[in-house]
Parts: structure tokens; sequence; C-alpha cells
């Protein structure tokens, strides 16, 4: 099988542009059944990342503008919509298969810094739900094609934070079933590239977005 893998990248040195070859090094390295079409929208110009088709997007930084780029751009049954700075470990996708046949149709793995830290145990089992930062990380969400009739696009309405909130609210005002697999490991190196960038920057992609995640919301009660 082979499976859509879109993330985004701003690779404004030589270790942002390692961190994201890494993530796709690990995403080659993961399975010996299925494949991965990796597509690369990189918002830094000039770089050519091996093992992956490398995209320069034509508009202002906006995290599920990109991700919906990269739908329409792909036509695989299963979607991964990921950050850069991610590491993922042998059969996290092969675990996440098991979900998708028990009915869910979104789903995100276990991540042994982050989730750990929120006090969930790893193992095999899959936890439903829709809260953010524990059983939906924005960071890593491998979700079935078909959703996309119900949903239609992922809301563009905020820039990078607040991105996994708004469809966290999508998939629970469409009842689509989320979960988070507990034996599927993906680690994330958190805020790589967020934290290089000049304050006034961070401002507008995280704090920045807040009153607009408060208006978009209000669509989905």
């Amino acid at each position: 099988m082979e499976i859509d893998v879109i993330i985004a990248s701003f690779a404004k040195n030589n270790d942002l542009k390692r961190i994201t070859q890494n993530c796709i090094n690990s995403l080659h390295k993961s399975s010996d059944i299925n494949t991965f079409n990796i597509l690369i929208y990189e918002q830094q110009r000039g770089i050519v990342y091996d093992g992956a088709q490398t995209i320069n997007y034509g508009f202002a930084f906006n995290y599920n503008k990109i991700l919906n780029t990269g739908i329409r751009a792909t036509h695989n049954q299963y979607i991964v919509l990921a950050n850069n700075d991610l590491i993922f470990d042998k059969y996290w996708f092969e675990f996440l298969e098991c979900g998708f046949k028990m009915g869910f149709q979104s789903l995100c793995s276990y991540c042994p810094i982050h989730s750990k830290a929120k006090g969930l145990e790893s193992g095999n089992f899959i936890l439903e739900g829709y809260i953010v930062g524990r059983i939906l990380n924005g960071w890593c969400i491998t979700i079935d094609r078909a959703i996309l009739n119900k949903i239609g696009i992922i809301d563009e309405s905020v820039d990078f934070w607040f991105s996994d909130n708004i469809f966290a609210q999508q998939l629970q005002f469409n009842n689509i079933k989320h979960g988070l697999v507990c034996n599927s490991f993906v680690t994330h190196i958190e805020s790589s590239t967020i934290k290089q960038m000049n304050s006034s920057k961070q401002w507008q992609y995280t704090a920045g977005n807040r009153n607009r995640y408060v208006r978009s919301k209000r669509k989905y009660r």
C-alpha cells in the first residue's frame, strides 16, 4: 500500500534542514510492507530533500492551507498530515491500520515524550476523543481520505496555532471518529522551527491566532 505524507517545513538553516531529512529517512525505514509518497512543502527556496518531492508554495504561511494543497495533489486512501520535526518508529503505520479497521477515520500516534508527559500510558489500546494535545496531536494526524466528503477542506481560518483545534472541531461536528493509537510511536521534537523565528513572527503564528480561532469555531457548534 502507498500512503501519502504531507509535511510542512521551513529549513532556514542546515540544522532545520537536517531535522526534515531525518523525518523523511525515518519514514522510509518504518515499514517493510508499505511505501510513502512524501511531499515536503518547503518555505525556504533552493532546498531539495532526498527521498521526497520538494515543493515551494507561493502563498503566505498557513499550516492547514499547506495541508489542503498537498491533499489536492495526492490520491491515496490514507493521508498523513505532519510537521517536519518527527521521528517515525518501526511499524507505526501498521498499528494505525488496526484502528482504521475498527472504524476510526482519523488517528494520531503516541509520542514517547509528550504523551507520557501528559500521563498517558503506551500499550495495545486506542483512546477515543477530540482533546487537542492529548488525543488529537496536531503534529501528526493520519486520516482516511473519505472524511473529506464530509468536511470538504481542512479549515484555514488560522495560520498555525489552533490549526489542530479547528480540525478537531470539524471532526466532532461531523461525527468522524478520532483516536490515539497507543502502540504506534511517533516522536515529536517540539517547535524546532518556530523557536528560531523572531518574537513578532512567533506571536503572529501562536497567540495571534487565538481570536480568529474563537470566531471560527462558532460555525461548528
